[in-house]
């Protein structure tokens, strides 16, 4: 039979199992389960006359993995092998008790598991815990333990609010420590999804506050330094953006990028946002169309089926389904694109750069920040506009042209106004320019004194003159490069 999370202490499903698959992983609410059947099937007894009993009685019985462990009183816990071969015989006391990992089982067990399934026994209790997602996708489609009254799988992966409250103020009375309702739900605020480290927490608190009742403020005392946000906390965080361009390191989103940097990477970060705010978007437009009522009571499942196959929003649990669009109805849709611009259409990325992660880390505060960055700024970010290679075409604008001729007084103008910058960077190149340009002036004026002059030799002289001072002035020119 299948169960919800709700069933963990439904006491019935305890009673009439002889099979349990436990599907989760987190270890907090798996051990829950555990820790029920072995204290239901291993006998619990301090009478040590009636130990040394069973002992003898024990010694006289042949072996049969009647005893496992070098305990008597564990004798009741097996292997699953020895669990499979004592199908139908009794233990002296309570019921064998066998615990095992799904994926640690052969393909041989497997098999033996499957035919246990269909024909299990009251002698003992077999605990399978599955924590791979492929895994419960298998057993929970499987009919034989869906119809069985003693085979069960129970889901322990999401849990509802209020069983986390009293799992989490059980814990804490088994501490000696009673906690309030304000208290709880601090602990859970502040903890969020860690669960697996639930119990580490909750021991550290209860060293403090043995004996006692703790409030807000003591919880708020102990859990000082204690910060763990899932990434949907992050994106709903990033909804509300940034009001001002002035850093303040007690911003709630700084301290939840810092706790997702520091269990993602950067890299990990981007391409597992990319999906979400993918699927804002396509919710954000079902909301704006109507499709999506907001801040009412709404079928979820009736939206999905209506939305195409290739939605993957179509795949999604009910559950998933209204918190996501809650949170997509929190910012406009206009601030969902360009958020997806900012992760998709990043400068560096589409150019083919290295992707190192400075350069994730630079997406990730862009994206924080879209709502006090430069229009300019944020289009280079986006990729829409690059302001490094319009400041290059400017400067490629300015070229020489060989064919261009610049005059004696340009060309005079142009040393007198560089002249400080010139001499500054090569005095020698400097001197070597003037001296040139002088002599090219001179020269130019002795060429034109003889303009008057129509003889053939004299022509061809003058335009050998001319080529000549061509070519020194490119020369000046090619100086002048240099020294700049």
């Amino acid at each position: 039979m299948q169960y919800k999370f709700d069933a963990l202490y439904n006491e019935n499903m305890y009673k009439t199992a002889n099979v349990m698959y436990i599907l989760g992983q987190y270890e907090v609410f798996n051990n829950i389960v555990i820790d029920k059947f072995r204290s239901m099937a291993v006998p619990k007894t301090d009478n040590t006359a009636f130990l040394s009993v069973i002992e003898d009685l024990a010694d006289g019985l042949p072996s049969s993995g009647l005893r496992s462990s070098e305990s008597s009183a564990n004798s009741n816990i097996v292997d699953f092998d020895t669990f499979i071969s004592l199908k139908g015989s009794y233990p002296l006391q309570g019921r064998y008790y066998c615990s095992v990992d799904y994926d640690s089982l052969s393909k041989k067990q497997l098999e033996k598991l499957s035919e246990y399934n269909k024909d299990n026994s009251s002698s003992g209790i077999l605990v399978v815990t599955a924590r791979d997602f492929r895994t419960y996708k298998y057993i929970s489609r499987n009919n034989a333990l869906k119809g069985s009254k003693t085979a069960h799988f129970i889901e322990l992966s999401f849990p509802r609010r209020d069983i986390l409250e009293s799992i989490i103020r059980d814990s804490f009375e088994k501490r000696s420590v009673k906690v309030n309702d304000k208290a709880i739900q601090l602990f859970i605020l502040r903890m969020s999804n860690a669960y697996n480290d639930y119990n580490i927490v909750i021991d550290k608190i209860a060293d403090i506050y043995k004996g006692t009742t703790i409030g807000y403020d003591e919880m708020q005392e102990g859990l000082r330094g204690i910060d763990n946000y899932v990434l949907d906390d992050f994106l709903s965080e990033l909804t509300k953006g940034v009001g001002c361009n002035k850093l303040v390191g007690r911003r709630k989103i700084y301290k939840m990028y810092k706790s997702l940097i520091e269990s993602l990477s950067a890299k990990d970060l981007v391409n597992r946002l990319k999906s979400k705010i993918d699927n804002m978007v396509e919710l954000r437009m079902l909301i704006n169309d109507g499709t999506i009522p907001v801040m009412v009571r709404y079928n979820a499942k009736e939206i999905q089926d209506k939305l195409s196959d290739e939605s993957k929003l179509k795949s999604m649990s009910t559950y998933s389904f209204r918190k996501y669009a809650y949170i997509a109805s929190k910012t406009s849709l206009e601030d969902w694109f360009y958020m997806q611009m900012i992760l998709n259409g990043n400068y560096r990325l589409m150019r083919g750069f290295n992707k190192s992660e400075d350069d994730y880390n630079h997406i990730l505060l862009t994206l924080i920040h879209r709502n006090v960055l430069s229009p300019d700024r944020l289009m280079n970010d986006i990729g829409i506009k690059s302001v490094i290679d319009e400041s290059l075409t400017e400067l490629n604008a300015v070229f020489y042209d060989e064919n261009v001729k610049l005059t004696d007084t340009a060309l005079n103008d142009i040393l007198v106004k560089n002249k400080d910058y010139i001499e500054s960077l090569n005095k020698e190149k400097y001197n070597e320019a003037v001296e040139l340009e002088n002599k090219l002036k001179n020269k130019r004026k002795k060429t034109q004194g003889n303009g008057g002059r129509t003889g053939k030799g004299e022509g061809k002289k003058k335009e050998k003159q001319e080529e000549k001072l061509d070519e020194q002035a490119a020369r000046l020119r090619e100086l002048m490069g240099m020294a700049e």
